[in-house]
């Protein structure tokens, strides 16, 4: 079992959606980081944080890093763009009950999205204030683009893998 999400095909397409944007000059959130193969792929032009629940994976990151429950320990104001790969999948979220999340507990919180896979997605969605996100979802999340608060959301990438449709979100705040 692996102490953080490894990198995967999920990883590689938003990886590829955000390379393809030339952000330059940004102060750039990775929410979850995991492996932080996004966020350190981003620190050569930009400001670079990165964010996780699991202290294992915060020290992948070659920037700084905070331990954080998704926003819960930002100041969002000066944020220019969040990244958000958030665990998608139909499978029922864990509440540790350690005060130091077992192994189990952190894998289980790399992938588990609860029902639908997406109330990760929509206490992300709900709680967000900067400027402009990308965010991974998958067709079982069933996230409606006019729904999220605040923002004019629009699919910029679609990809099939093994069976399942990845889509990469561009949210931009609206006036």
């Amino acid at each position: 079992m692996a102490l953080f999400y490894q990198p995967s095909e999920d990883t590689y397409t938003l990886l590829d959606t955000i390379r393809a944007q030339e952000l330059k000059n940004k102060v750039i959130v990775e929410i979850g980081t995991g492996s932080a193969t996004i966020i350190n792929t981003l620190l050569q032009y930009n400001h670079c944080i990165a964010t996780d629940i699991n202290p294992y994976a915060l020290k992948n990151a070659k920037c700084d890093a905070i331990q954080s429950n998704l926003l819960d320990n930002l100041q969002q104001t000066g944020i220019d763009v969040i990244i958000f790969n958030p665990p998608y999948l139909n499978e029922r979220i864990v509440r540790c009950e350690q005060m130091v999340p077992c192994e189990k507990c952190l894998d289980i919180y790399s992938y588990a999205g609860g029902q639908d896979g997406n109330e990760i997605i929509w206490q992300f969605l709900k709680t967000v204030r900067t400027k402009e996100f990308y965010l991974l979802v998958i067709r079982l999340n069933k996230i409606d683009l006019d729904s999220v608060p605040g923002y004019n959301v629009r699919v910029v990438r679609q990809k099939v893998i093994l069976g399942e449709t990845l889509y990469i979100l561009h949210g931009v705040r609206e006036r």
